[in-house]
């Protein structure tokens, strides 16, 4: 008997074996006609994947910064987990393959057990094989699978698809039949899924705890408490990423309404001229058969009648007992509940699985489709297109499919599904789904071969025009003006760069967009472009056809040179930049603190741009938005103090603050026209450094400003007729702060309507400079150049002249997460332009020293005045106490699982104590046997009591 069951036993496997190998062969035949699997990895995003695992290959173990892309970012927070690209790196480590080998095996091994996942769960469910070899056929015909990485290159989501499909199907092995191995596989499965990606980790998430709480076995509390405890442990295990990402203060991505909704033609074949698309038997079929697990599920009724007749306990009586026999003389509708309800105790959790599944798959498809009801809709995630998400629906109905139809073929499901309209349905579905398995293999290989978008042609003719003094260096920065330019670029080639690929990790993203569209747009000033590349640190410039004015913007021979260009399939061209300024460096330039909020300071930093005033000549520096934040330490490391939007809690001790400041040498340039109630009551303090103490707001009729000028050094050779109009918004009409008298120690500079609009003057060695204009805003409002240099002029007044004596420092790159300048003799300050981050720290001789935001979002770390001798400045990435607690708890969590895998009494109790502790020992409710109560019988009479 035992030798018979062990030859049953291998010839299930092997029949198994021989299956699984049938669909590993589908995969590489499909994969094979449209080159899949060799070559260049194939999609959109492939390069910069590779980019990224190769950044983790040349960096290692400094990993968490990226100094590469978009100017500096996090490698990995606030953006997309680190699994799949360590992965790769540690195939190319352990193997010696290349990246595009290791990507290449990967994506085939993950598009197999994405495939065989299904087909596992099916078999897990229903234990039907010609069902599960359906679900899996119906998968593999779907477009959408292969569009995830022959077109798209959305890599590190499929992969995750890979290791949650054998997740869900061993969450169903664990609600049939518990045990540890299940649960350790569906814990360590869940941790790579959200390793890899955290959409797909979500709905890891969510099946799997959906499938506990539908499970067949136990108490409805006792699956609940299941769920949440694998909700909350996968959660735990990867709360290296996921606790700082859900605490930090920055999301992974924004919602936007410029996202594109699903064609209607996706649901059938492929759509909008892409290759995702069901296959189009998986949504006929899926809504034919969700339809009979509907009615396989729903209770039959039993009229009052019969209840009474039975007696009203009789469901609860024969509910525990799915064999127990039909009571002698029942009713028709009592015959169809007995069928029911052993239907239901045989099938009941697979049919319920497979409405699960639909149901999630209506809501991605919801989501593709809202767009159509809602025009615009404004909450479709960004860089997430409906039509990416595709492939989600595509599993989850192909596997609703095979669930209902493995259903269908157990025991106390064949005579219900013999009904005539129930069989031909079946069969005919299923030779329409062999049918469309048969035409779509060859028609597979040849779309995705059409649509690919990689090849070596491509990428040889990118190289050819790429800088080679670029590579190898990390002073200066290369500028791609379109994607197509800056994607591929950390492939080959460490040189930092503007862009990259995650730009969902850009730190500072709107003055990301003003760089980028400074760069590609005519609208852009030579002013301007020049201020950005500056602040960038840019030496390279790579344009393509795409670029729209680029290249015309790059043509001026005193400040760009052409080294390469290139025609083979588009206009490439790269330029050299022939003033640029370094990443790292110490300087003398002045440097400014503004006071006030970032919209105020982002004024400030743009009119400077309109004039050109970048780094070399004056380093904007963001402090805090109210003026009491400040101290006056901090104030002697800077030459002046810029008020513009700036709060004021205190206004005596910020006029004691400001004033002992100027008297000591230090400048002051305000701009009332903002926040005047605040800044009057400074004003109005006897020892206030403002020129006037009596400032009102007043309107301006323009569109002229009728100027008059006192005749001051501040307006000489100022073409103020240039200025734009003196309106808002087109009405003729601007408000602005008028100095109704001045201070003995000041005088007016420039008039406007009669109105006193700038005054300046000089407290012992400083000097102040009023302006009531709102001049930031007005110079953006009206792109001015005239009005940047302008409001330059006025800033630098307060300075004094600038230091003309050129600093002697040592640049160091050390690592990604280290840098170190050496500074000898004086310096103001050392500027490193990478954006900035409260995760870097600076030291200046071993002390630690604050780092200040400068530029559009660069670092400026000041030096003590009088600083002598050799100065060493270390500036430093570190993980933040968020991360560091992400990682211990991840690690604990992971040795947990591992002691209660090894310890069966620790496992059994932590079951116990995990439900007790949801629902408390009283509140599980128990439910006490029914009594048995016979259909015919007489109940016996109640017993007297005694007397």
């Amino acid at each position: 008997m035992r030798q018979h069951v062990d030859r049953a036993r291998a010839l299930s496997a092997g029949r198994t074996a021989l299956e699984l190998g049938l669909i590993t062969l589908a995969v590489w035949l499909i994969g094979a006609g449209s080159h899949a699997f060799t070559g260049f990895p194939k999609g959109y995003d492939a390069a910069g994947h590779l980019s990224k695992a190769q950044f983790i290959l040349s960096n290692w173990p400094h990993i968490s910064w990226n100094y590469e892309w978009y100017s500096g970012q996090p490698t990995f927070a606030g953006s997309y987990p680190p699994g799949y690209h360590l992965l790769l790196a540690f195939i190319t480590w352990s193997t010696h393959l290349s990246l595009m080998t290791a990507m290449n095996a990967v994506s085939f091994i993950a598009t197999v057990a994405v495939v065989t996942g299904l087909y596992t769960i099916v078999r897990a469910a229903t234990g039907s094989r010609p069902a599960a070899l359906l679900a899996a056929g119906l998968l593999l015909t779907a477009p959408t699978l292969w569009s995830q990485t022959v077109v798209l290159g959305l890599y590190p989501r499929f992969t995750a698809l890979a290791f949650l499909a054998p997740a869900v199907a061993l969450a169903i092995v664990h609600a049939r039949s518990g045990g540890r191995l299940p649960a350790l596989g569906v814990a360590a499965l869940m941790l790579a899924t959200l390793s890899m990606h955290p959409i797909v980790g979500a709905l890891g998430l969510f099946l799997v705890a959906a499938l506990h709480v539908l499970g067949p076995v136990g108490t409805i509390w006792g699956r609940i408490a299941t769920a949440v405890g694998f909700f909350a442990g996968s959660l735990t295990l990867a709360a290296y990423f996921y606790l700082p990402m859900f605490l930090g203060g920055r999301s992974q991505s924004a919602f936007t309404n410029h996202e594109t909704s699903l064609p209607w033609k996706s649901l059938v074949w492929t759509g909008g001229g892409q290759l995702a698309g069901l296959s189009p038997a998986i949504l006929p079929l899926s809504a034919g058969l969700v339809l009979v697990a509907a009615r396989l599920c729903a209770r039959p009724r039993l009229s009052q009648r019969d209840r009474v007749r039975l007696g009203t306990d009789v469901v609860m009586l024969l509910e525990p007992d799915a064999a127990s026999p039909t009571p002698v003389g029942a009713t028709p509708q009592v015959v169809a509940y007995f069928a029911w309800h052993r239907r239901r105790d045989q099938v009941g959790f697979p049919l319920r699985v497979a409405l699960m599944f639909a149901a999630v798959a209506a809501l991605f498809l919801g989501y593709g489709f809202v767009g159509y009801l809602i025009p615009r809709f404004p909450l479709y995630i960004n860089g997430l297109q409906p039509a990416d998400l595709l492939v989600y629906p595509a599993l989850l109905l192909a596997g609703s499919i095979g669930l209902v139809a493995g259903s269908l073929t157990a025991p106390a499901t064949q005579r219900w599904a013999a009904r005539r309209w129930v069989s031909p349905a079946l069969v005919a579905g299923v030779l329409a789904a062999g049918l469309v398995v048969a035409l779509a293999v060859p028609l597979l290989g040849r779309l995705a071969k059409d649509t690919w978008v990689n090849d070596d042609t491509v990428q040889a003719t990118r190289e050819s025009v790429f800088p080679t003094a670029a590579t190898g260096q990390r002073q200066y920065r290369v500028a791609g003006v379109s994607d197509t330019m800056t994607k591929w670029v950390n492939q080959v080639s460490d040189t930092p760069q503007t862009k990259g690929y995650n730009d969902h990790g850009a730190l500072q993203l709107d003055w990301q967009v003003w760089l980028e569209q400074g760069l590609s747009q005519s609208s852009a000033s030579a002013e301007q472009r020049t201020f950005l590349l500056d602040w960038y640190g840019v030496k390279w410039v790579d344009t393509d056809s795409g670029s729209g004015d680029a290249v015309r913007q790059f043509a001026d021979p005193t400040e760009f040179r052409l080294l390469a260009a290139a025609t083979n399939y588009a206009t490439l061209s790269s330029y050299e930049y022939l003033h640029p300024s370094p990443i790292l460096s110490a300087s003398n330039a002045t440097s400014v603190l503004v006071l006030g909020d970032k919209q105020h300071y982002d004024l400030v930093l743009r009119a400077l741009a309109y004039a050109g005033i970048d780094s070399r000549r004056l380093i904007l520096v963001r402090g805090p938005a109210a003026v009491d934040d400040v101290t006056a330490d901090e104030l002697k490391a800077f030459d002046s103090v810029v008020l513009y939007g700036a709060t004021v809690r205190s206004a005596p001790q910020v006029a004691a603050l400001l004033h002992e400041y100027v008297l000591r040498g230090g400048g002051l340039m305000m701009d009332t026209a903002d926040n005047l109630p605040g800044i009057r009551a400074v004003a109005e303090q006897p020892d206030s450094p403002f020129p006037s103490a009596d400032m009102r707001t007043k309107v301006i009729r323009g569109p002229g400003w009728d100027w008059i000028t006192e005749g001051d050094s501040l307006t000489d050779g100022a073409d103020l007729n240039a200025f734009g109009a003196a309106s808002f918004a087109g009405q003729n009409r601007w408000e602005v702060a008028s100095a109704n008298s001045l201070r003995p120690w000041a005088h007016a500079v420039l008039q406007s309507h009669g109105l006193t609009v700038v005054a300046a003057g000089t407290i012992g060695k400083g000097t102040v400079v009023w302006s009531g204009i709102g001049l930031p805003y007005h110079v953006d409002a009206f792109t001015s150049q005239t009005e940047g240099a302008f409001l330059g002029r006025l800033i630098l007044a307060t300075t004094g002249p600038p230091v003309a004596e050129p600093v002697t420092y040592r640049a160091e790159f050390v690592n990604s997460e280290h840098r170190r300048i050496t500074v000898d003799g004086a310096a103001g300050g050392v500027l490193l332009k990478e954006q900035s981050s409260p995760n870097w720290h600076a030291t200046v001789n071993g002390v630690e020293t604050p780092i200040y935001l400068a530029g559009p979002g660069m670092m400026w770390v000041p030096l003590p005045a009088g600083t002598p001798g050799r100065v060493v400045v270390a500036v430093d990435y570190r993980l933040s106490t968020l991360e560091r607690l992400g990682y211990l708890i991840s690690i604990l969590a992971g040795l947990l699982l591992l002691l209660l895998f090894a310890w069966p009494p620790l496992w059994h109790l932590t079951r116990r104590l995990g439900t007790q502790l949801l629902f408390g020992t009283s509140g599980i409710p128990t439910i006490d046997p029914p009594t048995v109560v016979e259909p015919d019988a007489v109940p016996p009479a109640p017993v007297p009591a005694a007397a």
